[in-house]
């Protein structure tokens, strides 16, 4: 009867239709048509079934044969609509036993990913991707990694709340996560060794009730050097002779707290932590039509973070009516330390300089996002947001003045 009279509120059915005569498979067809076309088809082959039988006479068909049997069957895509959003519920899609978070969000009407990973929501690239409500690290690069398989639904908003609106004029694209069920304690370790570099990665979860502990830690060293020639010829001719080399050190620790009270209630703790320290040489031995000379370059860098955020949410479907309340503090300390020595072979003596740049602070931020659906079909959106940046930069330039 939906397809019939196309009451259903959906954009698109899958329609299998099987024809059996004499208990013997005719024909067998798959196609995706629309409401109309659902409509269309199952009274064309009902009526062609009807108009076939009637134009059989007892002498065409044995007395005991079945009669024409046309099995139509029609699963609804989940699709719904909320007040400010419209969610696709992609759990059941068959590409999500193999395919990428990319492959599904290309399914979406009016959404595209392009083979970089950027996305576009009705051909404006001023989207923002979130996972689970949350910026990803990697941005919308996320998607590309992300298996399909662990997605429960997809929000699209076309015109996002004072939340978002500031970040994402273009709109926001939230994908949910499959929340697993965790008995008691569990966890994982695994390592990936390669010529650029080993990584080590361990995890652990423990669950309670409504409560879920996950946490992660992840190590990473690369190291590489290598020999390079360059030659150029404008605007003055000279070769450049070099080695150079990197080595890196890297430890990420997170931990994710989260609590389910009901279906419209949760509560959010997150916490991460991250250290980095890399190392750069080069050795270049540069040769001009003017001068000669050598020039050993060293670098470091150390680059410190730490996070905390806290999100609650109350999301009443029935009611409309949406609280989301979002606080987070980061504290960074980033330090870059540059020297160079070069020796011409013109001139005595060496020219030795370089540069020290320290970036620190902390920075916070407190949103409040509320929403409510009045019963004359108005909605009321309000917001807030306060926020506030203290950085701390000093930079140094040395020169023994031979550079001049």
């Amino acid at each position: 009867p939906e397809l019939a009279s196309g009451a259903c509120n959906c954009n698109e059915y899958s329609i299998n239709v099987q024809v059996y005569d004499r208990g013997d498979k005719v024909t067998s067809r798959g196609m995706s048509v629309g409401i109309a076309g659902a409509a269309a088809l199952a009274g064309m082959v009902l009526a062609g079934s009807a108009g076939a039988q009637a134009r059989k006479t007892s002498g065409d068909k044995p007395s005991g044969a079945a009669p024409t049997q046309v099995t139509v069957e029609g699963r609804r895509k989940e699709a719904s609509d909320r007040i400010d959003r419209r969610v696709y519920d992609v759990s059941h899609d068959p590409d999500a036993a193999t395919g990428t978070g990319a492959d599904i969000l290309n399914k979406l009407p009016s959404v595209q990913v392009a083979p970089s990973g950027a996305v576009s929501l009705r051909g404006d690239s001023r989207v923002v991707v979130l996972v689970d409500g949350k910026y990803p690290a990697n941005g919308n690069a996320a998607i590309q990694n992300m298996p399909a398989s662990g997605i429960e639904r997809i929000e699209v908003m076309t015109t996002p709340s004072a939340q978002y609106a500031a970040d994402a004029p273009g709109g926001i694209i939230n994908i949910i996560t499959r929340k697993r069920a965790h008995l008691g304690v569990s966890g994982e370790v695994s390592t990936r060794l390669s010529n650029l570099g080993d990584n080590l990665h361990a995890a652990v979860t423990a669950s309670k009730g409504p409560w879920t502990l996950d946490t992660r830690l992840v190590y990473a060293h690369g190291d590489k050097t290598w020999r390079q020639i360059d030659t150029l010829t404008a605007p003055y001719a000279m070769t450049d002779e070099g080695r150079y080399g990197w080595a890196q050190d890297a430890a990420v620790a997170t931990a994710n707290l989260t609590c389910k009270f009901d279906d419209a209630r949760s509560l959010a703790f997150d916490s991460e932590a991250r250290t980095m320290w890399a190392q750069l040489h080069n050795d270049d031995r540069y040769r001009l039509d003017q001068a000669d000379y050598d020039q050993a370059g060293r670098g470091r860098i150390r680059d410190q973070y730490a996070s905390v955020e806290l999100i609650y949410e109350d999301n009443n479907t029935q009611t409309g009516r949406r609280l989301t309340l979002d606080m987070w503090r980061v504290d960074y300390d980033n330090l870059t330390r540059n020297a160079y020595r070069d020796d011409y072979r013109s001139a005595p003596g060496a020219a030795v300089y370089g540069q020290h740049i320290r970036r620190r602070g902390p920075e916070e931020d407190v949103k409040l996002d509320y929403e409510r659906r009045m019963d004359n079909g108005d909605q009321l959106t309000a917001g807030a947001e306060w926020g506030r940046i203290a950085a701390d930069i000093d930079t140094i330039y040395s020169d023994n003045g031979a550079i001049a």
